[in-house]
């Protein structure tokens, strides 16, 4: 099984939904569809890289934390990622490493579809089933 994302009908803002064989690639295909919402992902390339972390209470709230750093990258630093690697721990809490790969963007090559505003709580659901992991998440934009 590999990973993916798609996008389904939301009256108001926009909702992804993203799998995986595991945890780690579930996350993953979730950032790659956070970077389609903004430009045109399959156009940017790998020139430069971020490590960050994040954690979580429980797997929501990391998902949460994960999506609100890649919209500061956005905000503060102009970079949309179009490839993940990440490392999942569970030990009092959920702690994700990450290693982003992306670019700054730049309209022209990118292209540009939408501002994301927030991710929410609103409609999040991660599914564990014996061949994949889904992972359902709606941002504001």
């Amino acid at each position: 099984m590999t990973g993916g994302y798609r996008f389904l009908p939301h009256t108001a803002d926009i909702k992804v939904e993203a799998w995986g064989s595991d945890l780690e690639e579930a996350f993953k295909y979730a950032g790659i569809a956070f970077s389609d919402i903004i430009v045109d992902v399959s156009k940017v390339k790998k020139k430069l890289s971020r490590e960050f972390d994040a954690d979580g209470g429980d797997i929501q709230e990391l998902l949460y934390n994960f999506i609100e750093r890649l919209i500061l990258f956005v905000d503060l630093e102009n970079i949309i990622f179009s490839d993940f690697n990440i490392d999942m721990k569970k030990a009092s809490t959920y702690i994700l490493n990450c290693t982003a790969y992306g670019d700054y963007i730049d309209p022209d090559i990118h292209g540009y579809k939408t501002l994301v505003k927030a991710i929410t709580y609103h409609e999040m659901e991660i599914i564990e089933m014996p061949e994949k992991i889904l992972i359902r998440y709606v941002v504001d934009i």
